[in-house]
């Protein structure tokens, strides 16, 4: 299910453009690496739809806010967001794919200039889901730093729990924020017990502090929904 225009310079991978509701990006892929970050999944456009559903309203979701996207990959999600009026945008991933991110973040800043005071600060750093996350990347464990966070097609079924963790704590961090999460319906892997659902496992975990929320179809954008992905919003209960 092809869900946006990606457009490539004959027989150029490394310098395409991500283009998604009239907002065009400068954006490298790598299409032939084993990381999964390394491309725009289907459940990241879904994601960039339903909020841009909400650009420009009274429930505008992005103008003006401090945003941080957990496991951004490509980064292409959090420079849209930038694009959108985010007063800041700050993308983590592993260390493994930060020099991804960092350079699609130059391509959008060719002049490599800090920005203006009317444009959205970017900033790129790391973030392992492990239980010791806050003492290496002590900058993202500032209460109240961030009003709104994002994490696309992270629910894997190796890992759901050590995501939940740090979503947890980043919520617990940021009580007031909001976590618009969206995933992909996959299936285990060969190797789990019979009856795995990790997707079930990971909603469980969050619900530990949190209140869960599914996006309905008819909040979402017809033109870029799947049966396979849905959108959740997730706020800190305590």
């Amino acid at each position: 299910m092809a869900l946006a225009l990606l457009m490539f310079a004959p027989g150029v991978s490394p310098s395409p453009f991500f283009e998604f509701g009239g907002h065009q990006i400068h954006l490298e892929q790598r299409f032939h690496e084993a990381e999964e970050g390394s491309v725009v999944w289907d459940a990241s456009r879904s994601l960039l739809a339903f909020v841009m559903r909400h650009t420009g309203t009274g429930a505008d979701l992005v103008q003006g806010k401090h945003i941080l996207e957990i496991g951004a990959g490509t980064g292409a999600v959090g420079l849209t967001l930038a694009r959108l009026g985010a007063k800041s945008v700050v993308m983590c991933d592993k260390a493994s794919q930060l020099p991804l991110i960092k350079r699609n973040a130059a391509l959008n800043r060719p002049d490599g200039c800090m920005p203006s005071d009317d444009s959205s600060s970017v900033e790129v750093v790391p973030l392992h889901w492990q239980k010791t996350w806050q003492v290496e990347s002590p900058a993202l464990a500032t209460p109240n730093k961030f009003d709104l966070l994002i994490c696309c097609d992270c629910v894997y079924p190796d890992r759901p729990s050590y995501l939940a963790y740090v979503l947890r704590d980043l919520l617990a961090l940021n009580p007031a924020a909001t976590l618009l999460l969206s995933c992909e319906h996959r299936a285990a892997t060969c190797t789990a017990p019979p009856g795995t659902d990790h997707i079930r496992d990971f909603f469980a975990a969050m619900r530990l502090t949190c209140e869960v929320i599914r996006i309905t179809q008819e909040e979402l954008d017809s033109k870029w929904q799947c049966e396979d992905i849905s959108v959740w919003k997730i706020r800190y209960r305590g």
